[in-house]
């Protein structure tokens, strides 16, 4: 209800079953199923590549240059308009916290008592239209942002996108955060990309079949620590029965990501562990479940964006393997400062603070990729 009062009862991800929810649903598949995605590889890799250049400058940056690189990407690729600093994405960042209030049902009396709306401001103990004012005030300003004003009319496709944008910075984060706790998989994972890319070449999409042990190890990570622990809640339009128990209509269901990554009880790997021999079939007699099957949503609500979403994640952390090599830093008491990450909660959980150690693996890579990042800014201002 709250994110309703927000402005957000039009949005793509909130539309209730409809005629609209369906056309828009159909656009946004047009733009983003696996094969359109593929339009968008030159500009995804561009964006890794300005990344990964970045960090050999400032490697103790990387959080701040990897929240760019992500706006890079998904706003390029919405609005094709460049992001050259960190402003535009504190803003967003901002909005999608507000807003994460405001999508969490139950969280506010208004959810149980909708009539509650109805009520003054001026009533004592009533912040809901405060809260909402706010939430619907700096959507308005992501919408009056120079690049959406061009596009949109609605805030609606903005939340969306921002949404998009920050899932897949707090993916690979995650996995920055794991390789960097589990020397032995980063090494894993270099090797096959060794082996098959070759060791001055960054991984392209092309490449990614033929790397399975990498591919596991982003399902692993999507397992470990999974971005959004609870998908969006569902609105049940008719009464059901599940595993015997009755569901009545109008019941607000929440689908538990946490509870279905964490457990794994198939592959008899400790569910504690980060292996990502879980999923290889050569490594167990029955692989965990498939975190690709449950991380983006169910049914007519699985996210649209996926396919790009995890491009990027593939390109990013492949990269960052097969350029970089990526290990924790000693806190002032001896122990590994990793032990102590703290994390974002809310909507979206991922590490939101820490510090690693990340080095080139060779001078001669380092110089590598500075040129060709400098040839694509060439290319690119021409």
């Amino acid at each position: 209800m709250l994110g309703e009062l927000m402005g957000l009862g039009q949005s793509f991800r909130l539309l209730r079953y409809c005629a609209a929810w369906k056309q828009q649903r159909k656009l946004a598949h047009l733009a983003l199923n696996a094969g359109a995605t593929k339009e968008y590889s030159k500009l995804q890799t561009e964006a890794v590549v300005s990344f990964l250049d970045s960090l050999i400058e400032n490697p103790s940056d990387f959080i701040f240059q990897l929240r760019l690189a992500a706006g890079r990407i998904v706003l390029s690729m919405t609005y094709d308009v460049p992001v050259k600093s960190s402003e535009t994405m504190n803003v967003l960042e901002i909005m999608m916290a507000t807003i994460g209030k405001g999508m969490m049902p139950g969280a506010y009396t208004v959810d149980m008592f909708p009539w509650l709306r109805y009520i003054p401001s001026w009533v004592p103990f009533n912040n809901i239209h405060t809260i909402a004012t706010e939430g619907r005030t700096r959507l308005l300003r992501v919408v009056g942002l120079p690049f959406a004003k061009q596009q949109f009319l609605s805030p609606s496709p903005t939340a969306s996108f921002t949404a998009t944008c920050l899932q897949t910075m707090g993916t690979i984060l995650a996995f920055i955060l794991a390789i960097a706790l589990y020397p032995d998989i980063q090494t894993k994972i270099r090797m096959e990309l060794d082996r098959v890319v070759g060791h001055r070449q960054l991984p392209t999409l092309d490449d990614r079949s033929r790397l399975p042990y990498v591919n596991a190890a982003i399902k692993e990570m999507m397992r470990w620590n999974p971005v959004v622990p609870l998908s969006l809640p569902r609105f049940k339009s008719k009464e059901d029965v599940y595993q015997g128990f009755r569901v009545p209509k109008g019941t607000i269901v929440f689908p538990n990501i946490w509870s279905a990554d964490v457990q794994d009880d198939i592959s008899g790997i400790s569910p504690d562990e980060f292996a990502p021999e879980r999923f290889l079939d050569d490594c167990v007699e029955r692989t965990a479940l498939d975190p690709y099957s449950y991380a983006f949503g169910f049914g007519r609500r699985i996210c649209p964006g996926r396919f790009f979403a995890d491009n990027s994640v593939f390109l990013s952390v492949t990269g960052l393997v097969s350029t970089f090599v990526i290990s924790p830093t000693i806190g002032s008491d001896g122990r590994n400062s990793l032990l102590r990450a703290p994390f974002r909660q809310g909507m979206m959980r991922f590490p939101e603070s820490f510090h690693v150690c990340i080095l080139p693996r060779s001078e001669q890579l380092a110089e590598e990729l500075h040129a060709r990042a400098r040839e694509m800014s060439k290319n690119g201002s021409e």
